[in-house]
């Protein structure tokens, strides 16, 4: 991306595929099937609007590659036949999951100055709406070229040994931003905050895989929105400020969740610090599983 305009468009479009994706889920009490299957039909639609202009302002040559993903989704609806338990698992398998396999393989061919031809082996993988969206995004928060035209206002270092292990703030040096970036907690991976004209955008890797916050300025008031596309530890999230709530039968550690909170100028530097430290990580789904094991083992 040339300019920062772009960029800003970028995450604005990334905010709001991550908001269809989450309120698409089929409601299978108060909707006919045929409902149902158009409002899905809609978001598909809605969706491959929006991530081929992301592609585009990203640089990938990918519009074809989502355009035959959408179709086969697409196709995936037609085929349940308003069956509503089938347009669920639609919902759940095409449009909310990650693809095994595919977190691993962007982590291994994408990074940094890669080589072009490593940027496509992901394909094999992407299979949903949530793999696109986090194709493209991943893609442009780690490549160093996206931040190059970019005024990198202030640096933190995690580890002296471990280059990538930085906090970064970018963009437009306002103080709402430099409160924010001098009140993120220590000892995270990786942060990067890309201030705008009326918005931050607060990237933070390993906390729910790779929590994204937008902050925006509302005259009197601020309103903090989060997308946290690996949910880890469901009682933990259901416990976040503002997160809208996590059916433990509808949803698995591994999917998506989303939460929203207004704060005044003076907290948001500290709310933003409690809410990054209190997502979990995939440290948490281990521990709860041997918490589970271990319970289980006192029943027999």
């Amino acid at each position: 991306m040339k300019t920062i305009q772009e960029l800003e468009r970028f995450f604005e479009l990334d905010l709001k595929v991550k908001k269809l994706i989450e309120v698409s889920r089929p409601n299978l009490y108060d909707a006919d099937p045929v409902e149902i299957e158009s409002k899905l039909m809609s978001s598909v639609n809605s969706t491959r609007l929006m991530l081929n202009q992301m592609v585009l302002l990203s640089g990938l040559d990918l519009e074809e590659e989502f355009d035959e993903l959408h179709e086969n989704i697409l196709n995936d609806i037609k085929n349940c036949n308003y069956n509503v338990n089938k347009l669920e698992s639609v919902y759940e398998n095409d449009f909310l999951r990650m693809t095994n396999g595919f977190e691993d393989s962007l982590e291994e061919n994408i990074f940094g100055y890669c080589n072009k031809e490593k940027i496509y082996i992901p394909l094999e993988h992407c299979k949903t709406i949530n793999d696109m969206l986090h194709y493209v995004h991943f893609y442009v928060m780690n490549n160093e070229d996206t931040f190059k035209n970019m005024d990198e206002i202030d640096v933190k270092k995690q580890d002296d040994e471990v280059e990538w292990m930085t906090y970064k703030l970018y963009g437009k040096d306002t103080e709402i931003a430099r409160d924010i970036f001098n009140k993120l907690p220590e000892n995270e991976t990786k942060i990067d905050e890309v201030s705008f004209d009326n918005h931050i955008i607060i990237m933070v890797r390993d906390r729910g895989h790779a929590l994204t916050i937008d902050v925006q300025n509302e005259l009197d008031h601020y309103r903090v929105s989060y997308y946290i596309p690996k949910i880890c530890n469901i009682d933990m999230v259901n416990s976040l400020k503002g997160i809208s709530k996590v059916d433990p039968n509808k949803k698995s550690d591994f999917d998506s969740a989303h939460g929203e909170f207004v704060v005044d100028k003076s907290s948001v530097g500290d709310e933003i610090n409690k809410l990054i430290t209190s997502v979990p990580t995939d440290e948490d789904i281990k521990r709860v599983s041997i918490e589970e094991m271990f319970r289980n083992a006192r029943k027999m």
